[in-house]
């Protein structure tokens, strides 16, 4: 390994002791050696602290601070980096022993790309795989996606250049949640995106995790925030959210959104995403209660797919014009 990593490897956990073993294991055994290998313990409670002191390589540096919150660790992670590119991985997902050096290798020949993404693996809690899942590969597919306000890069597949993340501002404190939807909207704008077809990471899935509809909510809301910030962005050249007005558009945003129809639409495709997650796992009885669920939030949605997404976009756009009809 050079005196300077080329890979900077960020990962986040918090009592995450579970999975930890997993996914280390994943990273310190890729192919690919030139890295260092970021781990912030975001105030853990359980064993996670002694199992990264337990950790004997010298490209593992561990970061310990009080709980801050993901995005909070990224930001720290991304700073700290040295490396010319930074891989991105959650506590609980897995790495194939080839996915750094095919996604080094990408970048390395593709310049004029930012970030580089991966085809995944969908596991159980158990590691047991349940679906493959892939992903537009061009640029412009990939711009289409996150115009359809969907993040068409899973995160823990993420490889980007940190010079171009940094221009950008990097991951932003304001979005608790969908801060690499954030971050792709905005990379997008001056950089092209690209997805290798390769299922190079495993995304651990839990099925029927309702308990979760809060945080998942929670996640929608930001998205459609930094969807809002995109398309001020593109229409006025300034970003509403890092300017002195951002207080004043952060409430007018939050009134608008509560009272529209995106929560009610939202809870529907978790409940979807529930069944694919629980056929996966041939749970049947699960995988109906879900589909109910999902009828009783939106019970239009099997006719009206495609066209509730474009009314959707178009209430954000339309909302977007109203405020920028505000001077802001």
């Amino acid at each position: 390994m050079s005196a300077v990593a080329r890979v900077s490897v960020v990962m986040s956990v918090h009592n995450g002791a579970r999975y930890l073993s997993e996914a280390l294991a994943s990273i310190i055994g890729q192919s690919y050696s030139d890295f260092e290998f970021l781990v912030i313990d975001d105030g853990s409670t359980d064993a996670t602290a002694q199992m990264l002191a337990a950790v004997n390589d010298p490209r593992v540096r561990v970061i310990r601070q009080q709980r801050a919150g993901l995005t909070s660790s990224l930001i720290t992670g991304v700073a700290l980096a040295q490396g010319e590119y930074v891989a991105r991985q959650d506590a609980d997902d897995l790495s194939r022993p080839q996915r750094l050096g095919r996604q080094v290798g990408f970048l390395d020949s593709h310049p004029d790309v930012a970030i580089v993404g991966s085809a995944v693996t969908a596991i159980d809690e158990a590691g047991r795989r349940l679906c493959d899942w892939s992903y537009p590969q061009d640029n412009g597919a990939l711009r289409a996606e996150l115009g359809r306000l969907l993040t068409p890069l899973p995160h823990s597949t993420f490889m980007f250049r940190r010079a171009a993340v940094l221009a950008v501002g990097g991951y932003r404190a304001i979005f608790r949640k969908a801060q690499d939807y954030d971050l792709l909207l905005r990379l997008a704008q001056g950089h092209r995106l690209a997805c290798l077809p390769e299922k190079l990471c495993c995304l651990r899935l839990a099925a029927g995790s309702v308990t979760s509809s809060a945080e998942e909510s929670e996640q929608f809301y930001f998205a459609a925030m930094a969807l809002m910030a995109a398309l001020i962005r593109e229409r006025t050249g300034r970003d509403p959210l890092d300017g002195p007005d951002r207080d004043r558009v952060i409430a007018r945003f939050q009134s608008w959104y509560r009272n529209s129809v995106f929560s009610r639409r939202f809870h529907s495709r978790l409940a979807r995403r529930q069944v694919r997650i629980a056929l996966g796992q041939r749970r049947l009885l699960t995988a109906l209660t879900c589909l109910a669920r999902a009828t009783a939030e939106d019970p239009a949605w099997l006719v009206e797919r495609w066209w509730k997404r474009s009314r959707e976009l178009a209430q954000v756009a339309a909302w977007v014009r109203s405020e920028i009809g505000q001077e802001v």
